[in-house]
């Protein structure tokens, strides 16, 4: 709207220049840009706010239309990744109890890896691993989630696994011939690659086929059985890349303002009793608990008309009961 208007005014100016003389009909021209300019700059804020407090409740919504469309270029995805991110801290802050905060937290971050690498885009690639399209999307759900910068290494590699998406399927090795295989060149040997590890060099890990408690491997301890000597050559650039994207620092992909409990023993309990209750509002929402209330009955509506029978029946029953004494007492007054 704002820029049909400022389109609007400027063809006013045009058509009347010669009335207006250069110099003031400069001035108007660019006083009007500038106003185009900053009521777009407020809409984009605007958009932006209320994405990042939907996206906030309903991390499910990071899939929707509306938000893929506003945020398809990346400097639009990274300030929305930090006002989400800060938005979220601000939320969580005010839970003053310790262990409710954690398991809010550890939920929402759930919700956000099922939210991204969902079973639909997962299952697609699967499908047809061979197609580029899907695994270049995979791979962008996989940089989305690292540039939240909270934590999240551990979480995509449980989901991957679990799809069971393996790393060579994501990220291929594709041997240049004639190239060499450096650090310079990596990215064109596993394409995607480069940003993921930048974003989160511990990825590597993952990528090498090495558990995740196990320390950080040198060059000369990586496996070799399996393997050609080119790939040899690669995975040993890998961990040499990741090396200098940070290596074994959790803190580089980690935000300290989304804290969580590391007694997983003591932090499951809690989410027990938190989470596994037996009661099922009658209108589901998916938010930052939804992922743990899987284990709960599906809803009946036929169960439901059941109580509400029964709990008028009740009801009626009941009143009646406190009627009587009262009409006898009545009688007994006469």
């Amino acid at each position: 709207m704002a820029n049909a208007m400022a389109h609007l005014l400027q063809q006013y100016l045009d058509e009347n220049s010669h009335d207006l003389g250069s110099g003031f009909y400069k001035e108007l021209s660019d006083k009007t840009m500038n106003l185009s300019k900053e009521m777009q700059e407020l809409h984009r804020n605007v958009c932006l706010d209320t994405l990042v407090r939907i996206v906030s409740s309903v991390p499910s919504a990071m899939q929707s239309a509306p938000v893929l469309e506003l945020l398809e270029s990346k400097r639009m995805y990274e300030d929305f990744t930090h006002m989400l991110v800060d938005h979220k801290m601000q939320e969580i802050q005010k839970i003053p109890n310790i262990q409710l905060r954690s398991s809010m937290i550890s939920a929402w971050k759930d919700d956000m890896v099922v939210a991204l690498l969902d079973n639909h885009t997962i299952d697609k690639f699967k499908v047809s691993t061979d197609d580029q399209g899907h695994r270049s999307w995979l791979q962008q759900c996989v940089e989305k989630l690292l540039t939240m910068k909270t934590g999240m290494i551990n979480r995509i590699t449980k989901r991957l696994d679990e799809k069971g998406v393996t790393p060579s399927a994501l990220f291929p090795i594709n041997i240049v011939p004639g190239m060499g295989i450096s650090v310079d060149n990596v990215k064109y040997h596993i394409p995607g690659v480069e940003k993921s590890l930048e974003l989160e060099p511990l990825l590597a890990k993952w990528l090498l086929g090495l558990p995740k408690g196990e320390e950080w491997p040198d060059v000369h301890d990586l496996p070799v059985d399996g393997f050609s000597q080119d790939e040899q050559s690669l995975r040993k650039v890998l961990l040499q890349y990741a090396e200098l994207c940070g290596g074994n620092d959790t803190l580089i992909n980690d935000n300290q303002g989304l804290p969580e409990i590391k007694d997983d023993d003591f932090q499951d309990k809690f989410n027990a009793l938190v989470f596994e209750t037996t009661y099922r509002p009658f209108l589901q929402t998916y938010g930052y608990d939804s992922s743990l209330g899987h284990n709960l009955a599906p809803f009946d509506s036929k169960d439901l008309r059941k109580n509400v029978t029964r709990k008028r029946a009740t009801s009626l029953s009941s009143s009646r009961r406190e009627q009587t004494p009262i009409a006898k007492r009545s009688i007994n007054r006469r």
